[in-house]
């Protein structure tokens, strides 16, 4: 009803009670609000000229409508190359009497330092995290943890070696059995108890089985391969054994034919003394020669006429 004038409020009998209101002599009707029964009223004409009642409270927001299906724009030309950035050299470990100039980097107690202002180390008291004035010089960069808490020491495992009955075997000694290997769980002398590692009936009283022997894995089926060849002859035995003695000397024999000799067949050849030869199917014996001592051949005659 905001400029309008109100005429006029009225109310209607009945099962309940209306308000009847005018509003620019047009005759509205409607249940504003019940009125119990045997309830009069009147109620003046108010005139209510233009003024425009308070703003009421905003309502909720609407949903969101869908959204529009536009063209993607052109991709924009690309940017400038950016300055390239400073280079951060690597100089291993801090040393002293050494050069070094921005931004070279290096390692001491575990630290890391970026070199700040060029300069010689050694020479200002200048040792990274540790001179005096090494923070005129170094910026720290890595810092070095702290160290990690110690840890518990472990259990000591005593390596036994196979199992042997009547043995006295400890808490944590360790030994093999038929290619197995356990660990003592129970002091106790072997061999007492029926308690041989893996086979005895009282074994896992005793025993823990830390390391299982594997099963045999099945042969291969390849072909077999062809014979290598045979290797190099090896070394030759001990050394000689010495000479034997000298065996006996035996009997004398008999005396043979007497020889004759032809000088006329004499050969320059040197031969041993006494030494038979034989030249075109006849044959020779060596002799002294009278001149010069020498050994030489000559073919002997035989008392039968050779």
């Amino acid at each position: 009803m905001a400029g309008g004038r109100l005429y006029g409020i009225g109310y209607d009998e009945g099962p309940i009670w209306a308000l009847r209101v005018w509003v620019d002599t047009t005759p509205f009707t409607g249940i504003l609000f019940g009125i119990e029964p045997n309830v009069q009223a009147a109620l003046e004409a108010i005139d209510l000229g233009s003024a425009t009642g308070p703003t009421g409270p905003q309502g909720p927001t609407g949903a969101i409508g869908p959204t529009g299906i536009g063209i993607t724009g052109p991709t924009g030309p690309t940017g400038p190359t950016g300055p390239t950035g400073p280079d951060f050299p690597w100089s291993g470990a801090w040393i002293t009497a050494t050069p070094y100039t921005t931004n070279d980097c290096v390692e001491n107690n575990g630290s890391g330092y970026v070199c700040i202002l060029d300069h010689t180390s050694g020479t200002d008291d200048d040792e990274p995290g540790v001179g005096a004035n090494w923070e005129t010089y170094w910026d720290l960069f890595v810092q070095r943890g702290l160290d990690g808490v110690t840890g518990p020491s472990g259990a000591i495992f005593s390596w036994k070696g196979p199992w042997i009955t009547s043995t006295v075997y400890a808490v944590n000694d360790c030994v093999e059995n038929a290619g197995s290997g356990y660990i003592c769980i129970l002091g106790h002398t072997s061999g007492t108890d029926n308690d041989e590692p893996g086979v005895g009936v009282n074994w896992e009283t005793y025993w823990n089985l830390f390391v299982q022997k594997g099963e045999t894995g099945p042969t291969g089926g390849g072909a077999t391969g062809p014979t290598g060849p045979i290797g190099p002859t090896g070394p030759s035995g001990g050394p000689i054994g010495p000479t034997g003695p000298t065996g006996l000397r035996g009997p004398t024999g008999s005396t043979g034919s007497r020889d004759r000799y032809d000088r006329s067949y004499w050969s320059p050849r040197v031969y041993r003394p006494h030494g038979p030869v034989r030249r075109s199917k006849r044959p020779y014996r060596s002799h002294r020669d009278r001149h010069n001592g020498s050994y030489r051949s000559y073919r002997t005659h035989r008392n039968n006429g050779y």
